[in-house]
């Protein structure tokens, strides 16, 4: 019943960002991701509290997992989420990349509210704050690609049907994999850059690479594309294995 026509304004990526919007609405394990996110904001507290971390590398672990929680936990089952019908899509007339596309404006939509949410930290601080719009934006140029490359290779069924409560169905080896790309190459790069530099210009690293990956975004787009593509028989084979 939910009038969702604002989301008209977005083309053809319109009727794939309605899917996926009630998806989260309707279905108690998509609904736990929302949730998840919001209660991950107060993530923040336990480490901006505390003198130990105040110029660690784990500020830079705080941002990426405060403003990318939805990313990580939403993204990594793409596009299993949508198993059910998705045979049906591939003998539908519908382009691998409007999918892809409308996946990656829902992740950066959350990236944007989640980045919204947590400015109240400033609490503690703007520098807490200018460390979270620098994960934010590393998170939508350079973890969106890699999460959406993880995904090519995704073949568990999900059974929307099924509750969220100790519900393990969908994880396989590239769910428990995601998450190390996507939390210690910023640290990696952050902490290396603020050994010989400093913390500042640590920050401007990060944002200059995900700068670059939101610049690159139609080539990167068009190469995971080809290989979604590539991959589309093994999932659907994947798929039809739902024990």
């Amino acid at each position: 019943a939910s009038d969702l026509s604002w989301t008209n304004k977005f083309g053809a990526l319109a009727p794939f960002l309605q899917l996926d919007l009630k998806l989260l609405w309707r279905n108690k394990r998509a609904k736990t991701t929302v949730y998840l996110s919001l209660g991950f904001l107060a993530y923040g507290l336990l480490f901006y509290t505390n003198p130990t971390y105040a110029d660690s590398s784990m500020l830079i672990f705080v941002g990426i997992f405060i403003t990318g929680i939805f990313i990580i936990n939403f993204g990594q089952f793409i596009p299993a989420w949508d198993s059910s019908y998705f045979p049906l899509l591939q003998t539908r007339p519908v382009t691998m990349k409007n999918y892809l596309e409308a996946k990656a404006m829902l992740m950066y939509g959350s990236i944007l509210i989640l980045t919204i949410l947590s400015t109240p930290y400033a609490f503690f601080g703007w520098d807490k704050v200018y460390i979270n719009v620098a994960c934010a934006i590393y998170n939508a140029g350079i973890n969106i690609p890699i999460i959406l490359l993880f995904g090519a290779y995704n073949k568990k069924y999900i059974d929307l049907s099924n509750g969220s409560m100790f519900n393990y169905q969908g994880i396989g080896a590239a769910q428990w994999l995601i998450g190390l790309p996507l939390l210690i190459i910023p640290i990696v790069i952050w902490f290396t850059v603020k050994v010989f530099a400093d913390q500042n210009v640590a920050n401007l690293v990060l944002i200059g690479c995900g700068v670059i990956g939101l610049l690159l975004r139609n080539v990167i787009m068009n190469s995971l594309v080809a290989l979604y593509i590539h991959n589309r028989f093994r999932m659907l084979e994947g798929f039809k294995q739902k024990s």
